[in-house]
């Protein structure tokens, strides 16, 4: 079976500006960062023995053009959207996610992985992973500090009353096999307006809303899917409130979930190996990481000191 790793960019504008570290940046500015870091990942699954990376988009010749003008590595694929997303809800592009579990569900004899762009790999596939995916089981990542506010699990309850515990299925690793992904995609399909219906009232909106919902339901139907994060092949890695560097946890993959910056930096001449990323990473974390620490313990500090 053939493995491939995807990540989805879907262009919801290239013209919009938008504030950064209270500076305006242009359109392409900001999809440059995303396109930066699934250079990274790309280059890190390369280390790891993988094929090329492979952005899944609605503006490939876009995304070709910035690919060539700042010599990036990646395949580029576009692909057909026609989720009914509303205008102005948040996280309005993430929800085209759903459209590329539909594409993956038509790659025969191949198990596929859908990758958020600040994820990174740094191992070669590990055995246990190999034998899932001989076995076509299913993998994705269970958050496992998320907790659903009550309001927002009456809501699942609504959208799929067989929803029982809200568990959080965070979108930036999923695996599977085209059946895994046709039923996931058909799973949403069915309960999908539901959920724009009541979109307003909720405090979560985007796509890992609807995969939770899906992939419990899945699970409670008789379908084998294993948690990558209680078997070490996926860690959600918030750097400003972590106290040990990524190499502590013996991850496959992390999620930097704070770290887009960093990674859109990286000098790949630099980076040939994985032990190359780690130490690289853990003097950013020592520096920059630390400072932003620092800020972040002071700003809560002065907010919520009232003289008396």
């Amino acid at each position: 079976m053939n493995i491939r790793f995807f990540t989805l960019l879907y262009i919801a504008s290239t013209s919009e500006k938008q504030k950064l570290r209270g500076k305006e940046i242009s359109g392409e500015e900001r999809i440059l960062i995303y396109l930066r870091n699934c250079h990274v990942l790309n280059h890190s699954l390369q280390i790891n023995g993988f094929s090329k990376l492979t952005i899944l988009t609605n503006e490939k010749e876009y995304l070709y053009k910035l690919q060539q003008k700042y010599k990036l590595s990646f395949e580029i694929e576009e692909i057909f959207f026609d989720l009914p997303v509303p205008k102005n809800i948040g996280f309005y592009s993430a929800h085209f996610k759903i459209d590329a579990y539909r594409y993956l569900g038509t790659l025969a004899n191949t198990y596929s992985f859908l990758l958020d762009n600040d994820v990174i790999c740094l191992q070669k596939l590990p055995n246990h992973m190999k034998e899932l995916i001989n076995q076509r089981i299913a993998v994705h990542y269970a958050f496992p500090t998320y907790r659903v506010e009550k309001h927002d699990i009456n809501i699942m309850k609504y959208i799929e009353p067989q929803i029982i515990t809200g568990e959080w299925s965070g979108g930036e690793f999923i695996g599977g096999d085209p059946n895994f992904y046709t039923q996931l995609y058909n799973e949403i399909s069915s309960f999908v307006k539901r959920y724009f219906d009541r979109i307003n009232e909720m405090f979560h909106q985007g796509d890992e809303m609807l995969t939770s919902i899906a992939i419990e339901k899945m699970k409670l139907n008789g379908w084998k899917i294993i948690d990558g994060g209680t078997v070490d092949l996926n860690y959600r890695y918030y750097s400003i409130f972590e106290n040990k560097t990524i190499d502590n946890y013996k991850s496959w993959m992390y999620h930097l979930i704070c770290d887009k910056h960093f990674l859109a930096n990286i000098d790949l001449v630099k980076y040939n190996t994985n032990g190359d990323f780690i130490r690289m990473y853990n003097h950013y974390f020592h520096t920059t990481i630390k400072i932003k620490k620092i800020y972040h313990t002071l700003k809560k500090k002065f907010l919520t000191y009232k003289p008396q």
